[in-house]
């Protein structure tokens, strides 16, 4: 019973949090990648990195759903990237923006095979959470980009009854300050920060909250990218109900997206060889795009180097799949001169020249 009351309740939360934002915040095009660094955490919500796996998410197609032009994900989780790399995507996920809010399609599908196990167990022969679940399948406005700042916004609020108990289940959104995120792979980005939180209260004589589950997203403007980094902290839940045990409610965090340009890859085009292309533009003020492929997993570096060999900038460190990648150098604080961008991708080694022109 306790590990049912922990998935349940995220499950529900993640089904309705996953991460989206508005036109200017969302990749121009369905030809890109994301791969994240999935943490785990423990009780404390400190990282277990000895289980991290990864997340990828990849932006599919440009449709119609359910009455909207959605945005429409494909995703799938391993635990290493060789892995990754081969198992398919399990997963659809649907967005849609409108003016200033970004909008994610609620769907039971993803919690069917457990609703109708709950239902199986007889909790209440009066309720079925699989009807209660379907009736919530909607588009939310989840994400609202002009909300003022710390102003929390309701998105879904239901009251029923359980075992003759009043349950309330509320949905909520809310905005807060820019931030700055480090990331391995981008350097500093400055994104949008959202909170989002399910509660469940139930009725005494007041209503009173039986538990908040918190899922912190933030999000940026910029060419190519969508979400930057997801934290849901662990929850200790002591659910003041006859016959119920404490238990956690254990955290995850994604982050340091890696972008992967998939437009020959999902083509099915295989890439033979590792190549690093000339930059564009060239001479270029201040930032500027490089790409890059490698046709097997790799341990990658990029870096740049000024005219006397002096390391200026390290763009890459770590290890990708096979893929074709993209990332853009910010030469803000640079002084403008001829510069040299180097890859190196197990044992693969590629000089090329670039100039900075102020």
């Amino acid at each position: 019973m306790k590990t049912l009351q922990s998935f349940w309740i995220f499950l529900i939360l993640t089904s309705l949090t996953y991460s989206q934002g508005q036109n200017y915040f969302f990749p121009p095009d369905t030809v890109f990648e994301y791969i994240y660094e999935a943490i785990p955490l423990d009780s404390n919500s400190n990282p277990v990195l000895s289980e991290m796996f990864y997340r990828s998410d990849l932006f599919f197609d440009i449709a119609e759903y359910e009455g909207k032009q959605a945005n429409i994900f494909k995703s799938k989780e391993a635990s290493t990237l060789d892995s990754l790399a081969i198992v398919p995507y399990s997963d659809s996920l649907y967005f849609h923006f409108d003016g200033t809010d970004g909008y994610k399609y609620f769907q039971v599908d993803p919690l069917l095979d457990f609703l109708v196990a709950l239902d199986s167990m007889g909790l209440d022969p009066n309720f079925s959470f699989v009807d209660f679940f379907t009736s919530l399948e909607d588009w939310y406005s989840v994400y609202r980009f002009s909300a003022a700042l710390n102003d929390e916004y309701t998105l879904i609020s239901v009251d029923t009854m359980v075992s003759g108990i009043n349950a309330r289940i509320e949905f909520l959104g809310e905005r807060f300050s820019d931030e700055i995120i480090n990331t391995t792979h981008q350097g500093n980005i400055n994104c949008k920060k959202f909170l989002n939180s399910l509660r469940v209260s139930v009725q005494i004589i007041n209503w009173v909250p039986l538990l908040t589950i918190e899922d912190t997203v933030w999000v940026t403007p910029g060419e190519n990218f969508w979400m930057v980094q997801e934290n849901i902290p662990t929850l200790y839940v002591d659910l003041p109900l006859p016959g119920t045990d404490p238990f956690y409610i254990y955290g995850i965090k994604y982050n340091n997206p890696t972008i992967v340009s998939v437009e020959d890859n999902f083509d099915n085009v295989v890439l033979s060889e590792y190549s690093l292309e000339q930059n564009y533009p060239n001479p270029f003020n201040p930032s500027t795009t490089i790409k890059f492929h490698i046709p097997e997993v790799s341990s990658v570096t990029l870096k740049v180097y000024n005219s006397i060999g002096e390391e200026v900038a390290v763009l890459l460190n770590d290890k990708f799949l096979p893929g074709k990648y993209s990332i853009k150098w910010n030469a803000d604080g640079i002084n403008s001169g001829v510069y040299f961008y180097q890859l190196n991708a197990n044992g693969f080694v590629e000089t090329k020249k670039m100039i900075l022109l102020k």
